[in-house]
């Protein structure tokens, strides 16, 4: 069987490696779509989520070399590149594997990488809204994934702290799926509010899958999180506001009636019960967290620079001096101590300062949805209500992006889910949506203004009113 599927194998690669060639910027394209398949993992032990990254990677350097410039961009988020993989290399020497910490090392370079250089493959005019729709379907198939993939029902115990038998889709646990159904929600949300037409129907199809998808996995550090990315794109997104709004009273109608109801829904009830103990683990008595976390902190404080190396902590957290033992953990069950951990005050120090070229990013662009948000106001008020524009693309995935982030942050004071490389490889992902948006806008905003500076005088302050 393996002879009769490799002809075909490489008569795929070979047709990719053509378009490639032709058109190098539809790798972004291929990336989106071939989403579905990141959690699969082929006989040489490579997960499809890291190849095609590095695919990605392997193409915006090589369009850069072909311009006679440097791989990377002289950037913000390529010193915090530097910073990352210097700070990965000096953290797998110390790891108690080597092969092990070198493995998930490179991944997560390259990771890190991956949303640098989408940024150059996708923040060009001519790939960016086709790179949009290949990252809205590839999203809505794996959202999809939990419902159809689900077996049996779930079983729920002491009052919905333990739930088993969770949908977990392409993934291998229920968090890690709803941290992904957690960031395609936001970030088509966004886009849903920021757009029309077809690009509105497909975004719309992404978020509503994405929403089931959060419901089934029962994760609440996940629902929790997609609060607080709903919060950011209110506070960024002026556009997203009447939606909120509308959306957020049929979702009370529905709960009324769900609770009103003499008819019981089963999973309703479980959703509920679930949602209830979020602050109430105290009557889980299988909750080990705290000594999870307590583990990360004591792992951290023995290396605070450089932490312990990458994917150490299921293994530490074994060890005769650990306060976790004898069972162990897989992470330290938030963001901060688990990569405090494993990579140190240097591996947060770049994590934390690629999070703020996002910021950067967000605050640039926004003044551009704001400025369409009050124009539409304007011309509501006026006789030609129907001459109502759509906010520039790129800022508008910008802020999704940055918005799905937030989320994340959210998420991550509670767990860490992205020690799968499919969730690593979304999350990084959306920091290259939100860097080529901005990417892109630099470049509309450029146009524009030579644009200006070429008409005639009465011409240049509309112009400069397209501008802003």
């Amino acid at each position: 069987m393996t002879s009769a599927v490799l002809p075909l194998v490489a008569l795929a690669a070979a047709a990719v490696a053509m378009l490639l060639f032709y058109r190098p910027g539809y790798v972004a394209v291929m990336f989106g779509l071939a989403l579905p398949l990141g959690a699969l993992e082929p006989p040489g032990g490579i997960p499809m989520s890291i190849a095609m990254s590095v695919l990605v990677i392997a193409v915006a350097m090589v369009q850069r070399l072909q311009r006679g410039l440097l791989p990377l961009p002289r950037s913000w988020p390529t010193l915090m590149a530097v910073i990352w993989s210097v700070g990965v290399l000096f953290s797998v020497l110390l790891g108690p594997s080597l092969i092990k910490a070198a493995t998930f090392g490179m991944w997560q370079i390259v990771s890190f990488l991956l949303a640098i250089c989408w940024a150059e493959v996708a923040g060009r005019p001519s790939v960016f809204r086709k790179a949009v729709v290949a990252t809205l379907i590839g999203g809505t198939i794996v959202a999809l994934s939990g419902p159809f993939m689900a077996s049996g029902e779930v079983e729920v115990a002491f009052g919905g702290s333990v739930v088993s038998n969770r949908p977990t889709g392409v993934f291998a646990q229920p968090n890690e799926y709803g941290l992904f159904c957690l960031l395609m929600l936001v970030f088509a949300l966004g886009i849903f509010a920021g757009t029309r037409g077809s690009l509105r129907l497909l975004s719309g199809g992404a978020s509503t899958a994405a929403t089931v998808g959060l419901l089934i996995s029962l994760s609440r550090g996940a629902w929790v999180g997609a609060a607080g990315g709903v919060i950011a794109l209110l506070v960024l997104m002026p556009q997203f506001r009447r939606i909120f709004v509308v959306g957020g009273l049929g979702i009370l109608a529905a709960l009324s009636a769900i609770m009103l109801s003499p008819v019981q829904i089963p999973f309703a009830s479980v959703v509920v019960s679930r949602a209830l103990t979020i602050n109430a683990d105290a009557e889980n008595p299988y909750d080990f967290r705290p000594l999870f976390r307590a583990e990360g902190l004591r792992l951290w404080e023995a290396s605070p620079w450089f932490g312990q190396g990458p994917n150490s902590f299921p293994e530490l957290s074994t060890g005769i001096n650990s306060v976790a033992r004898p069972g162990g953990a897989e992470h330290a069950h938030t963001l901060l101590l688990a990569i405090g951990s494993e990579q140190g005050l240097i591996g947060l120090a770049a994590l934390i300062g690629l999070g703020a070229s996002v910021v950067f990013a967000a605050a640039i662009v926004r003044p551009s949805l704001v400025a369409t948000h009050r124009a539409n106001r304007i011309r509501n008020h006026g006789e030609l209500p129907k001459l109502r524009k759509s906010p520039p693309l790129s800022a508008v995935v910008t802020v999704s992006a940055s918005a799905a982030l937030a989320g994340f942050v959210v998420e991550g004071l509670a767990d860490f889910a992205i020690r799968n490389p499919l969730s690593r490889t979304t999350l990084f992902l959306l920091i290259g949506w939100a860097l080529a948006g901005y990417r892109l806008r630099k470049i509309e905003l450029a146009t524009l203004t030579t644009q200006a500076s070429r008409m005639p005088g009465p011409l240049v302050s509309k112009a400069a009113e397209g501008v802003g």
